[in-house]
């Protein structure tokens, strides 16, 4: 596998990894959003109760959606640390790759100098014995005549 392949295959494996992170961090958000319509919800039934039953069992509950809440606060930083972290692996992994396209078309670059060459060095060759050859023929014409 080429170097080229290689960091290719590696681009799009992190390019699926971070889709999945943004993935489940826009899950954490809706999970947080819904956490946070039952803190309003409970607040105002806390607002509205005269029962000091209901208002202990409604604090307990607003507790345990607060404490989730920061759960998913805390999950979404996790994330977001980890999509910028991928982030930078992608944009080091895309250098990585543009680096090793200059590399090989260098490398094609000069093979086809030295391919160049060859050829040329072939045509000065075949061009030489072609003027001696032509020199034969009228070297040989000549001493016919004579």
């Amino acid at each position: 596998m080429t170097n080229i392949t290689l960091h290719v295959n590696n681009i799009s494996r992190k390019k699926r990894e971070l889709a999945k992170l943004q993935s489940d961090r826009v899950n954490e958000l809706k999970k947080m959003n819904n956490q946070s319509k039952k803190t309003i919800s409970l607040k105002q039934i806390m607002t509205r109760t005269k029962s000091s039953l209901t208002l202990k069992s409604k604090a307990a509950e607003l507790g345990r959606v607060e404490k989730a809440l920061a759960g998913f606060e805390k999950k979404i930083v996790e994330l977001d640390s980890k999509i910028a972290k991928k982030s930078k692996e992608i944009a080091d992994e895309e250098s990585k790759l543009s680096k090793a396209r200059e590399r090989e078309e260098k490398s094609k670059m000069k093979e086809a100098e030295k391919q160049m060459k060859r050829i040329d060095q072939t045509l000065v060759t075949h061009n030489e014995l072609h003027i001696q050859t032509q020199e034969a023929i009228h070297n040989c014409k000549i001493s016919q005549r004579e």
